[in-house]
């Protein structure tokens, strides 16, 4: 009988690989080049890279993270995202297979896959919008047409196109507002097609959800980047990475949140009212003080 270990193993080493492939697709999508021909070669001295260099993870530790024609500094990048990718894919694994009561069929492999296409293309868009400022159009449509297969066996899918439809017109809206506000472009096009794929995967209470948390998500990365000199106040701080952080808590813990809110909420009012009960009985003791003595 296999090992849980090491169908996980299995796992994770595919998931790297395919995180070897969104290296590709983050450095050549924003060029527009083909993310299949030709094959990968050093941005430095052009050589291309041989099967053995080309090992997730591996081969940056065997080369000390240079390239092994020309010695140019390979970004530490590379292999942070296929370590990402292939814990990810285990995430994923244990989430929706592991984890499962039944037999894995068909329809639970095609959620697997349907998720990890989700949760990689979150990888994508955030670091080509941290490096570019902008959301591909071609990684928008595509998470959309997945979106509504996975909606179709997940969610009501005329309410998860309603959800991404909703989204996208509230971040709209917020553009235009911006706009109007600040005198300049306060959100892209991008961010608001952006959201309507988040809507169709995630349905309308997840992606209420996600919207809210990306906001003070967003004002957190933009404070991290200035503390860590990375971005100044001048600069355009990219929104595509909140939501899509925000849009990943949601989806996998989104209930725990919106269930610890509801518990905050009822807690915080029932205190509230408590203690403005507890302020009119003393106010009604002091006036019946006072009509007495008078």
């Amino acid at each position: 009988m296999i090992s849980q270990f090491f169908v996980l193993f299995v796992v994770f080493v595919y998931g790297s690989l395919l995180g070897s492939f969104l290296n590709v697709c983050i450095y050549r999508i924003p060029k527009g080049s083909s993310i299949v021909f030709p094959p990968s070669s050093c941005p430095v001295c052009k050589t291309k890279i041989s099967w053995w260099q080309n090992i997730p993870i591996f081969s940056y530790l065997f080369l000390l993270g240079k390239c092994a024609s020309c010695g140019s500094r390979i970004s530490f990048r590379y292999p942070l995202i296929e370590g990402l990718s292939g814990i990810l894919s285990v995430f994923l694994w244990e989430r929706i297979i592991g984890n499962s009561s039944q037999i894995p069929d068909f329809h639970i492999f095609l959620l697997f896959f349907l998720e990890v296409v989700f949760v990689f293309l979150l990888i994508v868009i955030t670091m080509i919008d941290f490096d570019y400022q902008i959301i591909p159009d071609e990684l928008v449509y595509f998470g959309v047409a997945a979106g509504v297969i996975y909606s179709f066996f997940i969610h009501d899918l005329p309410f998860s196109l309603l959800a991404g439809l909703g989204a996208s017109v509230f971040f709209y809206a917020v553009r235009v507002l911006g706009e109007f506000v600040f005198l300049k472009e306060a959100m892209g096009m991008g961010d608001v097609k952006f959201a309507a794929f988040l809507g169709v995967f995630l349905g309308i209470k997840k992606v209420i959800l996600a919207v809210i948390l990306s906001f003070p998500i967003g004002v957190a990365l933009a404070l991290g980047l200035m503390a860590l000199s990375l971005k100044s106040r001048k600069d355009y701080i990219p929104f595509g990475p909140a939501m899509a952080f925000a849009a990943f808590l949601s989806a996998y813990w989104g209930n725990q949140i919106l269930h610890w809110y509801l518990h905050f909420a009822v807690r915080l009012l029932a205190g509230v009212f408590v203690h403005s009960f507890a302020d009119l009985s003393q106010a009604s003791v002091w006036f019946a003080h006072f009509a007495a003595r008078a």
